[in-house]
Parts: C-alpha cells; sequence; structure tokens
C-alpha cells in the first residue's frame, strides 16, 4: 500500500509495507496545468486516482483535479449547471460514483465569508454537481463549520465530528448521515472528546479514532 500526500504543490509517496521504506519526492506531470498551491483541501481515492476538491491559497478555490496512477494531473471540469462556492477545510468522501462535499468556510457565505452546512454531491461518471436537499430527524441537522472530520461508516453512512465555526466556536457533536435517505440524525455525544478542529479520523474494525486538533477543552488547549 502506499500513501499520497499534497501539500502546497508538492506530491510526496511512501509505501506502507516496510517500516524501512523512505519518503520520496514525486514529480508529476501536468496533462492541462497544474493545481495551485493550497491547503484546507478535501483529497479522495477513486478508481486509483487521487481527486482533490477546493482549499485556500490565499483565497478560497473551487476547482478539482485528478491525479492519475501514472501521476499525471488533470483537471475535472464539471459541465453547466450549479457547483459549489470556493471552500475550504470542507470533507469529502467517496459512495460509489460520486464523490460527497460537506461544509466548509467559503468567503461567498455572506458579507464577510463564514461557514455553511451545505453538502454536495459529483457525480464522477456524469460531471455534474447536485445540492442535495437533506433533512434530519426531528428536524436537526449539523450547524454551519470547517476543520471537521468525515469518515464512512462499514454501514454505509457518513459520520462526522467536531469542527469550528466563527460564530460558536468549537465543536464536540457527532451526525450521520444516511446517502439512501438523505437524512442526518444526532449521534450520542456521551464521552465525546474535547470540542476541536482541524483534526484527523479514521475507521478501524467497529472504531472511529480521532487523533489531534486544535481547540479549547476542560483541561486546555487540545494539541
Amino acid at each position: 500500500m502506499r500513501l499520497i500526500v499534497c501539500f502546497c504543490l508538492s506530491i510526496w509517496t511512501v509505501s506502507g509495507s516496510n517500516v524501512n521504506d523512505t519518503w520520496i519526492l514525486l514529480d508529476p506531470s501536468g496533462e492541462d496545468g497544474f493545481p495551485e498551491a493550497r491547503a484546507a483541501h478535501s483529497a479522495v481515492v477513486y478508481n486509483d486516482s487521487m481527486i482533490v476538491f477546493g482549499g485556500y491559497d490565499f483565497f478560497d478555490l473551487a476547482d478539482m483535479w485528478q491525479l492519475d496512477a501514472n501521476f499525471v494531473w488533470h483537471p475535472l471540469n464539471s459541465s453547466t449547471g450549479p457547483r459549489p462556492d470556493p471552500r475550504e477545510g470542507h470533507s469529502a468522501v467517496v459512495v460509489g460514483d460520486s464523490m460527497w462535499v460537506f461544509a466548509g468556510q467559503s468567503a461567498d457565505v455572506g458579507t464577510l465569508g463564514g461557514q455553511t452546512n451545505d453538502l454536495w454531491r459529483y457525480s464522477m461518471s456524469q460531471s455534474v454537481w447536485t445540492l442535495v436537499n437533506s433533512s434530519g430527524v426531528d428536524d436537526m441537522w449539523p450547524a454551519p463549520r470547517d476543520g471537521h472530520c468525515a469518515v464512512l461508516l462499514p454501514s454505509g453512512e457518513m459520520l462526522i465530528f467536531g469542527g469550528y465555526d466563527d460564530d460558536v466556536g468549537y465543536f464536540a457533536d457527532t451526525w450521520i448521515f444516511r446517502f439512501d435517505t438523505n437524512e442526518w440524525r444526532q449521534s450520542s455525544d456521551v464521552n465525546a472528546p474535547a470540542p476541536r478542529g482541524r483534526h484527523s479520523c479514521i475507521v478501524h474494525g467497529r472504531y472511529m479514532v480521532v487523533f489531534g486538533g486544535w481547540g479549547w477543552g476542560q483541561e486546555g488547549e487540545v494539541g
């Protein structure tokens, strides 16, 4: 298994099969240019390619790029129709042939910019964005945020945790989204980690593992 890391405009890879493996700086080519240097973007795997969306490079971005298995960049242009506002600090997961993008911070939200809680679906096969009209159990769904994490559960649902909002601060709430019904429900917050954003999370077996982040807990700053 090989891990690919995109930070700024450099691409690094490391194999996960041997503790003696070393990092290698890749030199990808571009079919029609290269993505701008950026941070706070999303990256997902789809059919042996890495798909990068959005991010920040002194301004919010809304472009999408594919890095294929031969390390060649390809711009992905959607067909005519609606598309997400430029954003950073959002999350993205892949289900089937679709990438689902949730929330983030956008300069196009309000007068001075801010967080959003919209949910978008991008069809890889049709190159079309769709704004998802989601609902919530008891008319409740996640508040606007950025810097949260999102994972796919073994049940096929998406789980998000934490994040940050300029008006509220850091979150420690957990939400689950069902793709077949487009419905959110809030999960238990019993013994939840301290509120945080910019953390990471993965699913391992029956568990979601959360690491790091930035925020303030009962015992002070979380690292």
